[in-house]
């Protein structure tokens, strides 16, 4: 599963975030030789406090009965929202011979369930409580004897109380979504979401990652509906009664949580890979012509990943669908991965903003995740962590080690962001509340750093080499993190306990304060580590890590071993470094601070072939001693870094830059703007030009050219840009570029209309309202209230109100901070009501429709009319604020 934030603005102007770096390094151990150093310095070993561990033991599901394969036959029942179902499990004892075992079955009506031994029906009596079925009989079913458990029922998702996460929006299992297309008219889809242990409110099963079966699944719908499901479509049966039923089969086993189903009106393509491989693309039909660009390099990935593993893509077919409302960023099911809709792109967003991270993490879990799972979601990262750092193999591979670099440092910005609000846990969790909490971004991001910490300690040989191995031992198992580490021990002939106890069972990482000192009298660099980290909650850490020490231009690499609270090591030297440097790969998990100098850092960042070392270098030289031009100088020249994200960072503090030098700013920000090869920097340096120069007429030519741009980052910025200087010209260019179906964009045009539009414009607000979703919707809802503010009439008015209630209505919207984001505007309204009802009743008669767009212009009349949106959303406020649960909406309020 992706753990993608759907919450990205898709405007520069409102949503870039700068590149926030706190002065925390990182750090490698490496493989050269040893520097024997003196080590003079330490303080006695402290002792390491047990992390406090919640009451409850997850443990791995207890196998009493072990289901070998599934046979489905369900139909949905569209105006019910209900699926008509009738399983076919086939099973046996597990080990021990058993005469009682339960199913998962939650929130269904169960018709009847009978048990077939041998062909013949046996009494075995059954209770369902609403959530398991229970059997039990006068004999014992053995673990060689199979028995088939028929049940007929009717999986009700609407009725199941769903259990909401930061993962996963939402558990009901199987959604029935209502939608409009893009003409609008009504339609429908049906999907399921299984992960963690979901699937079970759609059929009974054993709804535990360590159960394993092979299925069949016979969906039956109207003929005009496409379908999906895990393995390959055998058949298609068209039935007397004008339905369709298809049939599908995957013969070899998988996970619970990997079955899925989809049905709607999808638009197919299929492509065959060199291989033989069907893939298959399922999109609404308005992308069809861009469905292969949506999933573009799907066949070379799985090209690479099966020759980097060593293992052939395991499964019949690679099929991707999108579809409306996804409670989550993407599910890897089986042969049908699971994407919400934002992976709908046009050409043109595709330039910007390609696929590729979301569909080789999805596309990895087939591997790891798919052919071997978790024994319990403790073991989650054998999924996440894997699928996260095969993003990074991907990007290493394709687009250069300096991107897959960019990526690992955000992957541990990340972790950091969790671990600094207080998230600190063991990478293996048994104790926790719900099973959500194990999909963060400890099992997502550090997962991913540790796994390339192993392979920068073991090396590529050894570290590929024990994947496949891995994969091989343990194919269509369920495993635990110590079963890959008894792998990678198997070839590396390394003991790797002490590394996974550390990394993997001990929460946390190393907190560093490093001092340095140059003794001139002795000729000696000395460097002095202590942990800082909170040892009552994270263990004093040991690792070797390598230091480079630079004298002029010569340097020399040496590898020290810290594993006690303080140390301090000597070098002797035969002149004093320009410059030193702690895990100059920054391969190692850790934070630290130290002591520097402006030439250092300079330095460094010149110097320094690693992407970290460059980028902390020009964040660190503001603690540096430097001066306001010596900082400003070093960040225009790294305005030209090859680094796509540096490049970025530098661009956007532009407006501290120019008080060193505006035209050589301007040069700079005029040649990216034009020429720069990503359409996110050419658009950030069109948003620099209007953020810094924009109280001038200078650039407004410039910015009109843009527009031909094939960015939408670059339109969307420019747009903005004329509309500060030029509302009549920019109305007018917004209203040309209102049909393109782009989110940046759009959001502009959203500003332009709140700003300067006039009451034709609210057509544009009433369509988008029905359209935006996720962060976007906030935006969106922001623009929506100034333009209400500045030119609606009462009419408008409660038309808006309509809408932000909704939004902040607990029983219809499901994010917290829209309805944070609704409650505010709707306090925003009431006191404008209020304040403007107060100001027309001072109004003298002789008030003129300038004064006031409504038709109506009595004063008295028109502070009635707003007196009344006023109670009006004072008793929505009440309503919310007694039925709402969480705390955050009505947060000072």
């Amino acid at each position: 599963m992706s753990l993608y934030t759907m919450t990205r603005s898709s405007t520069l102007l409102f949503s870039f975030i700068a590149l926030i770096i706190s002065g925390l390094y990182s750090c490698k151990p490496a493989e050269k030789m040893v520097y024997e150093a003196d080590e003079i310095v330490f303080l006695d070993t402290i002792s390491v406090g047990q992390p406090v561990q919640k009451k409850i033991y997850r443990s791995a599901n207890p196998k009493v009965i072990d289901i070998h394969h599934t046979v489905l036959d369900v139909k949905p029942i569209w105006d019910k929202k209900e699926l008509q179902g009738r399983a076919e499990l086939y099973c046996t004892a597990f080990y021990t011979p058993v005469n009682a075992f339960s199913l998962d079955a939650k929130g269904m009506v169960i018709h009847n369930a009978t048990i077939e031994v041998g062909g013949e029906i046996v009494d075995v009596p059954y209770k369902y409580d609403g959530s398991k079925l229970y059997f039990e009989a006068e004999f014992e079913f053995s673990r060689h004897d199979t028995f088939v458990v028929n049940i007929k029922y009717t999986a009700r998702p609407e009725e199941v109380i769903s259990e909401k996460g930061s993962a996963i929006k939402d558990s009901k299992g199987l959604y029935f979504i209502d939608y409009l297309d893009i003409d609008g008219n009504p339609r429908q889809q049906l999907w399921s979401q299984g992960e963690p242990s979901s699937n079970s409110v759609w059929f009974p099963t054993v709804d535990a990652p360590n159960e394993r079966f092979s299925q069949e699944i016979q969906i039956t719908t109207d003929t005009t509906v496409v379908t999906l499901s895990n393995g390959e479509l055998i058949l298609t049966i068209l039935n007397q009664d004008g339905t369709k039923t298809d049939y599908w089969v995957q013969e070899k086993n998988h996970a619970a949580y990997l079955a899925m189903i989809a049905a709607g009106p999808f638009s197919v393509v299929q492509d065959t890979s060199k291989t033989g491989l069907l893939l298959e693309y399922y999109v609404d039909p308005e992308f069809e012509d861009y469905a292969e660009q949506i999933f573009a390099r799907s066949e070379e990935m799985i090209a690479f990943f099966s020759e980097l593993f060593d293992y052939p893509y395991p499964w019949n077919k690679f099929a991707q669908i999108a579809v409306k409302d996804y409670v989550s960023g993407a599910m890897e099911n089986t042969s049908a991965v699971v994407y919400g809709d934002f992976v709908q792109k046009n050409d043109r967003e595709l330039l910007d903003d390609p696929n590729d991270l979301i569909i080789a993490h999805e596309l990895s879990h087939h591997w790891f995740g798919n052919l071997i799972s978790p024994k319990s979601w403790a073991n989650i990262m054998m999924n996440e962590s894997f699928a996260t750092y095969a993003e990074y193999l991907w990007l290493e591979y394709y687009y250069g080690l300096e991107r897959a670099e960019e990526h690992r440092y955000n992957d541990r910005t990340k972790y950091l962001n969790e671990h600094d609000a207080g998230h600190v846990e063991p990478m293996v969790r048994y104790y926790y509340d719900t099973e959500d909490e194990v999909f963060d971004h400890h099992s997502y991001s550090k997962g991913g750093l540790i796994l390339h910490m192993l392979r920068k300690k073991i090396g590529d040989d050894l570290f590929f080499d024990g994947i496949r191995h891995y994969l091989h031992e343990y194919e269509f198992q369920a495993v635990e993190v110590d079963q890959f580490r008894l792998a990678m021990e198997d070839i590396t002939g390394q003991d790797l306990k002490p590394f996974f106890d550390q990394w993997i069972y001990s929460p946390g990482h190393p907190v560093l304060e490093i001092e340095t000192q140059w003794n001139r009298k002795e000729n000696t660099f000395e460097i002095s580590i202590e942990q800082v980290q909170d040892t009552t909650k994270m263990p004093v850490f040991q690792f070797d890590t390598e230091i480079r020490i630079t004298s002029n231009d010569s340097s020399m690499d040496f590898i020290i071993t810290v594993d006690e609270p303080f140390e301090t090591f000597r070098f002797p030297l035969t002149q004093e470094p320009t410059l030193f440097q702690f895990n100059p790969e920054s391969d190692l998990l850790c934070t630290y601070t130290m002591n520097t100098t402006f030439n250092q850092e300079a330095k460094r960042y010149s110097q320094s072939k690693d992407y970290f070392q460059r980028i902390w270098a020009l964040e660190n030289i503001s603690s540096s001693g430097a001066t306001e031009d010596q900082i400003d100088s070093l960040w225009l020249a790294a305005i030209d870094d090859a680094a796509k994200s540096i490049r970025k960072s530098a661009i956007f503090r532009s407006d501290q830059i120019v008080q060193y030098d505006s035209a050589a700013l301007k040069e700079k920000l005029i040649k990216h703007a034009l020429a720069d090869e990503s359409g996110e920097i050419r658009g950030l340096s069109v948003f620099s030009l209007h953020n810094v120069f924009g109280e001038t007429d200078e650039f407004t030519d410039f910015f009109v050219d843009c527009l031909s741009d094939s960015s939408y980052y670059v339109v969307s910025e420019a747009l903005y840009g004329i509309s500060l200087n030029h509302a009549e010209l920019a109305m007018e260019l917004a209203d040309q570029l209102e049909k393109e179906n782009n989110a940046a964009l759009q959001q502009v045009i959203d500003q332009i209309y709140a700003d300067h539009g006039n009451s034709k414009s609210e057509q544009h607000f009433l369509q988008r309202r029905s359209r935006v979703k996720g962060y976007e919707e906030t935006l969106f809802a922001r623009s929506y209230m100034r333009y209400l503010k500045r030119t609606g009439t009462t009419d408008m008015h409660q038309r808006g109100i309509q809408y932000f209630a909704m939004m902040a209505d607990p029983d219809i919207e499901e994010s917290w901070f829209n309805r944070y984001n609704a409650v505010d505007i709707l306090f925003q309204l009431r006191d404008f009501y209020d304040s403007k009802a107060s100001t027309l009743r001072n109004a003298s008669a002789d008030i003129t429709p300038e004064d006031h767009p409504d038709e109506s212009i009595n004063p008295k009349q028109l502070a009635q009319q707003y007196k009344s949106l006023e109670a009006y959303v004072e008793e929505l406020l009440d309503s919310y604020k007694t039925s709402e649960t969480d705390g955050r909406v009505f947060f000072n309020r």
